[in-house]
């Protein structure tokens, strides 16, 4: 009978014969989670994966004393999420769910076993391998029925994560209760800092309904456009039309930092704050360039949204402008209607 050592050497041998193969499969895993994740809207640090070291399997089968080590040891090939705020954690994994077959036994959420009074490692770590659909694409084929694990957490939480991974765990040292306190005081003060981070981010929410507020009142019309200025600005002139924060809200979001494009965009072709901008959406070649837009796309006017009044406004002041600032939507046919319009309404003026 073979014993949990034997069964521990084979598993080891068997691993630095396949772990080329492995490294080709945590890339694979790498190019699926960027996929996954691109356009999301989550503000994301990091994503990478890996091929567990040869070296650190070793450890770890010593370390676990790994009786069936094949199925015991899920991380071989493993992916890692960082997040800016520790409140997207969990957005990340709602995004991934449709797309993989996880094993809720041996998932875990390590943020639920820290206790009320507890400080430290936080993070989720999915054990997971892609659902039929995703593993039949031929992009991901080396990947069909392989068990992987994605650790997802906040940039702070990997921080704390590193430092005591590096300095508690690694070091092999049996530290005394003092300088273990020292580290649940830390662990401590970086909650209370992500915790502010992720108020701090919603601050973003108050300041451009505080601008649109503002703009109502007939105030800072003079003041240059910022990103928060410009939205809070186009809630304004556009109630009804799909703004940056209904996309958000609806999970339909507009590519990630646009409206600092935007605000660019418009400093550039003269159309910088609301005094220059609030009289422009007024005339009357702007209205019909709408109508316009909205006709080649099968939509109505109340349905275009607010990236795209802008794009309109700074195709009308420059063409060069809007292909140099948002060459994508440049070549979309409501873009090339609006062009025309503007020809149309250049050849018939006086």
């Amino acid at each position: 009978m073979q014993t949990a050592a034997n069964a521990r050497r084979k598993f080891l041998k068997k691993y630095l014969a396949e772990y080329s193969d492995c490294k080709i499969k945590a890339e694979t895993l790498e190019r699926f989670l960027k996929g996954i994740l691109q356009g999301s809207q989550i503000e994301i640090h990091k994503i990478e994966a890996r091929a567990k070291d040869p070296t650190s399997v070793h450890l770890k089968l010593l370390r676990k004393r790994y009786r069936h080590p094949q199925t015991q040891l899920t991380d071989k090939v493993g992916g890692r999420i960082i997040t800016y705020y520790s409140s997207d954690v969990d957005r990340v994994v709602d995004l991934l769910r449709p797309h993989l077959e996880i094993d809720p036994r041996k998932s875990v959420d390590k943020r639920m076993m820290l206790g009320l009074r507890g400080f430290g490692y936080s993070s989720v770590h999915i054990i997971a391998r892609l659902r039929g659909n995703e593993a039949k694409k031929s992009a991901y084929a080396c990947l069909d029925g392989v068990w992987f694990e994605i650790q997802v957490r906040s940039i702070l939480e990997h921080a704390w994560a590193e430092v005591e991974h590096e300095i508690v765990f690694k070091s092999g040292i049996q530290h005394p209760d003092t300088v273990i306190r020292r580290f649940a005081a830390i662990a401590g003060t970086l909650e209370v800092l992500s915790t502010e981070f992720t108020s701090l981010k919603y601050e973003r929410q108050k300041s451009i309904e505080t601008f649109r507020q503002r703009y109502a009142d007939g105030l800072d019309l003079q003041s240059g456009f910022d990103s928060v200025r410009l939205l809070g600005f186009l809630e304004n002139e556009f109630p009804a039309n799909p703004s940056w924060r209904w996309s958000e809200e609806t999970g339909q979001p507009f590519p990630p930092k646009i409206e600092a494009t935007c605000v660019a965009a418009l400093k550039q072709c003269g159309l910088g704050s609301a005094k220059s901008l609030k009289p422009f959406l007024k005339r009357k070649a702007y209205r019909q360039a709408i109508k316009s837009f909205a006709t080649t796309e099968l939509k109505k006017v109340e349905e275009i949204s607010h990236l795209a009044l802008v794009a309109i406004a700074i195709a009308l002041r420059s063409e060069r402008i809007l292909k140099d600032y948002f060459p994508g939507m440049a070549e979309s046919a409501g873009m090339a209607a609006v062009q025309l319009c503007l020809k149309r309404s250049v050849h018939n003026s006086p």
